[in-house]
């Protein structure tokens, strides 16, 4: 299924940019990104990395489980 938004000219100019990145954010997107089996290969080098770096770190499998719900797709 498509989700098509339109925006008229009212609208665009209402549209406010983040002066920075939102650490919430940042992790759930990195979380869902991270259980992904297929990603674009601009996030496969940072895949790779993130996923070695929770396999080795000493705290790493604890704070993971935290934060994984468990929702599988």
């Amino acid at each position: 299924m498509t989700l098509r938004l339109v925006f008229n000219r009212d609208d665009l100019a209402r549209v406010r940019l983040a002066e920075a990145p939102d650490p919430m954010w940042e992790l759930v997107l990195s979380l869902h990104l991270a259980r992904e089996r297929r990603l674009p290969p601009q996030y496969l080098s940072w895949h790779r990395q993130a996923r070695l770096r929770a396999a080795t770190g000493d705290r790493a499998p604890r704070w993971l489980r935290a934060l994984d719900d468990g929702d599988r797709d």
